[in-house]
């Protein structure tokens, strides 16, 4: 124990001691136990406390002591680190939400440009009506060689 420990505990015992005279004039002179009781009291109270105290070990307080400043330490080191991310964070979120922007505003335009050609496929034929008309189209065109055969061979037999 050291020096200051020795001397609290002395001063520990002497105060006990001095309860004691205290409980003992008062029971000698009644007329001073109102007087004197509240403040003998709230002594008696305090002493055990203080003493239990001073029998702490203080080596060991001290081992806790630094061990918690050594975890503060990294703790600190930790949340240093933690607002570094976050602000990290934060600037890819802002980042982010530019793309969303520029990526809202080209869907934006593709929707407009497949709205036009939506609006031309409307007038355009569908696959169905195109393969009519070429059908009919091809027998046209079939029937004007057939003509066009018979007429040549119709001259050059009957105009030569």
């Amino acid at each position: 124990m050291s020096t200051a420990a020795e001397e609290m505990t002395e001063c520990i015992n002497a105060l006990m001691e001095l309860v004691s005279a205290l409980h003992r004039l008062m029971d000698s002179y009644p007329e001073l136990r109102e007087h004197l009781l509240p403040a003998t009291l709230r002594l008696s109270e305090t002493l055990p406390c203080v003493s239990f105290f001073l029998s702490m070990d203080t080596g060991e307080i001290n081992k806790r002591l630094t061990e918690v400043e050594r975890r503060l330490s990294v703790l600190e080191v930790d949340v240093a680190q933690l607002k570094a991310d976050v602000a990290q964070i934060k600037s890819d979120i802002a980042q982010i939400k530019l793309e969303v922007a520029r990526i809202s505003s080209s869907l934006a335009q593709i929707r407009e440009v497949f709205a036009g050609v939506n609006a031309r496929m409307d007038s355009l034929a569908t696959k169905e009506e195109l393969h009519i008309a070429l059908h009919k189209q091809t027998w046209r065109i079939s029937g004007v060689i057939t003509a066009l055969v018979a007429a040549v061979y119709f001259i050059t037999d009957y105009l030569h």
